[in-house]
């Protein structure tokens, strides 16, 4: 059973309030691909200035963190990124159902994502490649990003945030 959180206290303990926040957890290592995610905001900030994309980090990684913060700097985006570890899976659990979108920005991913199991349990809207996604339908079990580009996953996830229903 997935572990549920206040929402609205939650987002006030992360200093968000009702601006649409993406959503990714995991590590943060380079074959994760967080450098499209990361450029896929530009795509969402254009359409959603207030967006956060919020990162819940589970293994600490520096050398990682700092890669993410110097590429969100360069992207001009520093101001919409969110970092967090939290201290026990149950509150990481918990986090998630603080986003709107999450996201898994990894193209060609062999197998089944944990995440992206973790997102559907906490009942939030799931973003992935299409080429990561062999078992689920798009528009039923998740939102497909037809190309393996940061402008396709960005185009998925401002279209899910326009759509209430999805």
């Amino acid at each position: 059973r997935m572990p549920v959180g206040d929402r609205q206290r939650l987002r006030a303990e992360c200093r968000l309030t009702d601006e649409p926040v993406i959503l990714y957890s995991g590590v943060v290592d380079q074959f994760q691909r967080l450098d499209l995610l990361l450029e896929s905001m530009v795509h969402v900030l254009s359409r959603f200035p207030r967006a956060k994309l919020l990162l819940l980090t589970n293994v600490p990684n520096g050398k990682g963190d700092a890669a993410i913060h110097e590429q969100a700097k360069a992207l001009g985006i520093e101001g919409s990124l969110v970092m967090m570890s939290p201290q026990s899976l149950e509150q990481g659990l918990k986090l998630i159902s603080i986003c709107d979108v999450a996201v898994v920005p990894r193209p060609k991913a062999p197998g089944f994502p944990i995440k992206l199991l973790n997102y559907m349990a906490a009942k939030r809207a799931c973003v992935m490649f299409a080429s990561s996604c062999s078992r689920l339908s798009h528009g039923e079990h998740v939102w497909l990003a037809a190309e393996d580009t940061p402008e396709s996953l960005g185009g998925a996830m401002v279209r899910v945030l326009k759509d209430e229903s999805l």
